[in-house]
């Protein structure tokens, strides 16, 4: 089988990939008064990973541009020790309000997706500590719940993948890289409303601000870039009235307004790798009947027909000549029935 330049990259890839993670934890907590508790917990965890790479032509023979990568392994271990310390106090039946701090990791790895046997590189944890403070509320003779949190994340040794290598430029790269340390602080709000017997309100709303401290080397991320994927704010609204009918059915007309802010899809932006914010409505109507064993259900979703996207990934610049999108669905409907057995 003649495999000319097209089909150089072409390869059957069956790359097995061994992962072991093993962890022990102990939590405690002291009830000091009746309105004051302490929770603590610690964790330890170790975890091991090795990828072995096969890059073969569809005929068995190795890939020619890839064939030094065929057969090498990339090995990971790792281990981490956690904990979590969280003082609370319930002022009355109505109000509580907590302060934490807890930290957390995600785990390394190799890389899945190298171009050379250079690029068979593992990659660290990524660390945070995340400093938390909040209240839980009950108001209005529990016709009103309102959840309040305000936090501060110091993340060490964050993972990104960088589609140019460091010390390799032009050549073709995915690599995960710890690339620094960030910090991230933010406001979150939920709320649930019942003015009157069968009419409901519920709510969102959070605020993310993002921002590089250091870099662990020349990895040419922007100064003020934020991580991929990262939303600055979102928000929901919704509101439902059930209607009771006669023999022991109701009607629920429910309406949703959702807005999802931007975000970049790579570590280094591009003109073609940010994502634009969208708002979207949607709305059901249930009828329910037989005491509840039934209820049918017509759901409309993206009711204002806009045209979004979930996701880009913009490689032009990289020499590939694409940028590609996810796009959502247009306005769509269903009609769905349940029976409870």
């Amino acid at each position: 089988m003649d495999f000319g330049f097209p089909y150089l990259f072409n390869f059957l890839g069956n790359d097995p990939v061994r992962s072991a993670s093993s962890a022990g934890f102990l939590n405690a907590s002291w009830h000091f008064t009746d309105a004051l508790t302490l929770d603590t917990g610690v964790r330890h965890t170790k975890e091991h990973k090795d990828y072995t790479y096969s890059r073969l032509n569809p005929d068995g023979t190795p890939n020619i541009i890839l064939a030094a990568l065929n057969g090498e392994t990339g090995y990971y271990h790792g281990s981490k020790f956690d904990y979590r310390v969280n003082l609370n106090y319930r002022w009355n039946d109505d109000v509580m309000t907590y302060a934490s701090v807890s930290t957390g990791f995600r785990g390394g790895g190799i890389n899945p997706r190298p171009f050379d046997a250079k690029q068979v590189l593992p990659f660290g944890q990524e660390h945070i500590i995340n400093y938390e403070v909040g209240a839980k509320t009950d108001l209005l003779d529990r016709r009103l719940r309102v959840d309040l949190a305000a936090f501060v994340d110091r993340y060490t040794d964050i993972q990104t993948t960088l589609l140019q290598c460091p010390g390799d430029p032009g050549a073709p790269c995915a690599l995960p890289l710890n690339v620094g340390n960030a910090n991230v602080k933010g406001v979150e709000l939920e709320m649930e409303a019942h003015p009157v017997a069968g009419w409901s309100i519920d709510g969102s709303w959070s605020d993310l601000s993002f921002k590089y401290t250091s870099f662990s080397q020349n990895v040419g991320i922007p100064a003020g870039a934020a991580e991929p994927g990262l939303v600055k704010s979102k928000y929901s609204i919704g509101t439902q009235y059930e209607f009771e009918l006669p023999k022991d059915s109701t009607l629920t007309p429910r309406v949703d307004f959702n807005y999802m802010g931007g975000f970049d899809t790579l570590a280094v932006p591009e003109p073609g790798s940010s994502v634009g914010g969208y708002h979207i409505l949607n709305a059901h109507l249930s009828y329910s009947f037989d005491n509840g064993k039934w209820t049918a259900t017509v759901t409309g979703s993206n009711l204002l027909d806009k045209l979004y996207y979930y996701s880009v990934f913009d490689l032009r610049s990289e020499g590939a000549g694409a940028d590609f999108g996810l796009v959502a669905p247009p306005r769509e409907w269903s009609v769905q029935l349940d029976h409870k057995f």
